[in-house]
């Protein structure tokens, strides 16, 4: 799952941005400084059972019928969020494929047979179609963008 920020209105950020990428040390302290902290902010959105907005996510049957956390069953999602320094800036995510499904919502219809077949907290179901709630697990808040402006200076600051 892959998302792209464009800082509209934010020339001076996108200057500064430019002129740590030719600075290595300052450059890997601001990947790794904005990389920490999406990474922690994504996990606080799992721990808070909401959107990076602060929108509650829907609870899911498996959640319910089990007493636990919509999203964290296994763990597998939550700890596959890492970031990864780029060329160019900072990525964060996870490499979980399923993971658009659960972020945006999703539709699915059993297509080679009549039905699909699947075991939930209340054990075999057969659908012919299913909805996915979408439970937004990753963002870019206007405090993360502001994070990074405060990052910046504080990098470019210490020359």
């Amino acid at each position: 799952m892959r998302i792209e920020l464009d800082f509209d209105g934010q020339q001076s950020v996108i200057n500064a941005l430019s002129g740590l990428l030719f600075d290595a040390p300052k450059f890997n302290e601001f990947a790794n400084d904005v990389g920490s902290e999406m990474v922690y902010q994504t996990q606080q959105n799992f721990e808070n059972q909401s959107s990076p907005d602060g929108v509650p996510w829907q609870k899911s049957l498996r959640a319910i019928v089990q007493s636990g956390e919509t999203l964290r069953d296994t763990g597998r999602l939550l700890n596959s969020i890492t970031f990864n320094p780029m060329p160019d800036g900072v990525e964060w995510g996870t490499n979980v494929v399923y993971a658009p499904y659960l972020h945006y919502g999703a539709h699915i219809k059993a297509k080679n047979a009549e039905f699909l077949r699947f075991k939930t907290a209340y054990g075999w179901v057969q659908k012919k179609e299913v909805f996915v709630v979408a439970r937004p697990f990753m963002g870019f808040t206007e405090a993360n963008q502001q994070y990074v402006i405060n990052t910046l200076n504080r990098i470019l600051s210490n020359d």
